[in-house]
């Protein structure tokens, strides 16, 4: 009677045995597949997340980029607009100065005279003194001015008036100083104006 009863114990363990053995084998493949799912899933998280940051950081990056042009941009307009005033500015002190008697009397006035100092009310040295006196009046009230000349046409641009600011004072250059500018490209397009035009000349470096 004990024998069946072993057998069937063994039986019973060896059948368990079977059945948990293939329980655990289930629980792994289970634990396998979620381990699985979980890299994947944190693959999908960082990939999601990388180009998340990718284009927030291109949306920041453009937006930087507009609102940066955009204030340069204002800050070119406004600048733009201030510079055409002040040129505007210019050319009305230019016209004013062309307008003076003085001046108006030098531009009749016959240079080519050996003798510059003749008694006469309308002698060119007393000319160009009136003339010096109007240019460093100007530049006095016009901080911005830094020099004032009347060049030659017909003396290959030899200066005939020179009125500068040296470390805050403004004086005439003497005419021994004076010199010739023919050979600037300001002084041959010069040439090629009509009267009463105006030539704004690009910025170059000042040679004395």
């Amino acid at each position: 009677t004990l024998i069946p009863i072993a057998v069937l114990f063994n039986t019973s363990w060896v059948i368990i045995t079977g059945v948990v053995l293939r329980v655990l084998g289930s629980v792994s493949k289970s634990v396998r597949h979620i381990r699985k799912s979980i890299v994947f899933l944190y693959s999908g998280f960082a990939i999601v997340a990388f180009l998340s940051l990718f284009f927030v950081e291109r949306q920041i990056h453009y937006d930087v980029t507009e609102a940066t042009y955009g204030d340069l941009r204002q800050s070119a307009m406004v600048s733009e607009k201030i510079l055409k005033e002040e040129l505007q500015q210019y050319r009305q002190l230019i016209q004013i100065l062309h307008d003076t008697p003085s001046m108006t009397a030098l531009l009749h006035a016959d240079l080519s005279s050996a003798d510059l100092k003749v008694d006469s009310p309308s002698n060119i040295s007393q000319i160009k003194d009136d003339i010096k006196t109007t240019f460093a009046a100007m530049m006095k009230r016009n901080a911005h001015i830094l020099q004032l000349r009347v060049i030659g046409l017909e003396n290959d641009g030899m200066e005939i008036i020179r009125v500068g600011r040296n470390q805050g004072f403004v004086a005439p250059t003497p005419d021994s100083q004076l010199q010739s500018k023919g050979q600037e490209i300001y002084f041959r397009e010069i040439n090629e104006l009509r009267n009463h035009q105006i030539y704004i000349s690009y910025i170059n470096l000042n040679r004395e």
